[in-house]
């Protein structure tokens, strides 16, 4: 398994598997995520976005591993613009931004996410 992950590694790093799109960049970051790669996995959501400012799944993606480090403000961010862009569509991440801002003991907003 390690010999896969290795050889994964070095063909990507030499751009045998370039990305040229939003979606060749989310998929990419998905592969790292399982793969345990977290920084790699942020790395590529950024380039989705950076290529397509409405993906709104990379920008919940990316909320969902900023969170996973602690970077609670760039979680927060990412999570506001998911949902601006998916407002019909966000229970999971209106969730995940409340557990947040309950964390941060801001409880007030933590209760509007939540209802």
């Amino acid at each position: 398994m390690k010999k896969i992950i290795c050889c994964f590694i070095v063909l990507r790093s030499f751009g045998i598997f370039a990305q040229t799109s939003a979606v060749d960049f989310y998929n990419a970051a998905e592969d790292n995520v399982k793969l345990g790669f977290v920084s790699e996995a942020i790395s590529d959501y950024t380039q989705a976005i950076e290529l397509d400012s409405s993906y709104a799944d990379a920008y919940q993606s990316r909320g969902f591993l900023l969170e996973r480090i602690n970077d609670d403000s760039g979680a927060m961010a990412d999570y506001t613009t998911y949902i601006a862009l998916e407002p019909t569509n966000s229970f999971r991440v209106l969730s995940a931004l409340g557990k947040i801002k309950y964390g941060l003991k801001d409880y007030s907003e933590s209760l509007k996410d939540a209802s």
